[in-house]
């Protein structure tokens, strides 16, 4: 297998006082087996806590700190990453366990990759607050595919001792309790997006609203 596969996970503690994401990045080394982590070599990790402040330069749009925006961050923030790989990968499956919010980015079938059985090829709902955030998620997703990258989509069952999304769990939980792996992403050359200027990926960054680069 040659696919780069993504798994993301987020979350957030009862009372809402913080919430975090988590992605891990790698290869699957053999044909994937649910319970193992035998199959899956990992070659980046990313996590961090959800960004609230509108001049933080991680900041998506988050308005909450809840498990959907830790979901829709990861996946946002998986997304980013890809951005910054896409010359070196054409393909890349990436795997969740929150359908709701995967869907709210990638929506069914056609070009967001999400396969329509697995949501019934019906777009699900996310509550309006959480509208910036996912807006950023699919512009993400769409300069991601004008790079050339084909994207597809995977729903995992979480908290079922899947070794792969429990690894992204656990990054998750680091990234709640206020670790961050992400800072490498601020560093981009252009020559290293794949034709997608860094002035995008910084804007990615910085605001809710990555459609144009100026």
């Amino acid at each position: 297998p040659t696919a780069l596969v993504m798994v993301t996970d987020g979350g957030a503690v009862p009372d809402r006082t913080a919430a975090g994401y988590g992605v891990t990045i790698g290869r699957l080394t053999a044909p994937f087996q649910k319970l193992s982590a035998n199959c899956y070599e990992e070659q980046h990790e990313l996590h961090g806590p959800v960004e609230l402040d509108p001049d933080s330069k991680v900041f998506l749009g988050a308005k909450k700190l809840t498990n959907h925006t830790a979901e829709l961050s990861g996946m946002c923030m998986a997304l980013i990453y890809l951005l910054t790989v896409s010359n070196s990968v054409s393909e890349v499956i990436i795997l969740y366990d929150a359908a709701t919010d995967a869907a709210a980015i990638a929506g069914s079938g056609g070009d967001g990759g999400m396969s329509e059985d697995i949501h019934t090829g019906k777009r699900r709902q996310t509550p309006n607050q959480n509208g910036a955030l996912i807006s950023t998620g699919q512009q993400l997703l769409k300069l991601v595919i004008a790079a050339g990258v084909k994207v597809l989509w995977c729903k995992v069952k979480g908290h079922s001792q899947d070794a792969i999304n429990d690894r992204a769990d656990a990054l998750a939980t680091d990234g709640r309790d206020g670790e961050s792996a992400v800072t490498f992403l601020l560093t981009v050359e252009p020559s290293q997006v794949g034709g997608v200027q860094e002035l995008a990926i910084r804007a990615a960054l910085v605001s809710p609203t990555v459609g144009t680069a100026e």
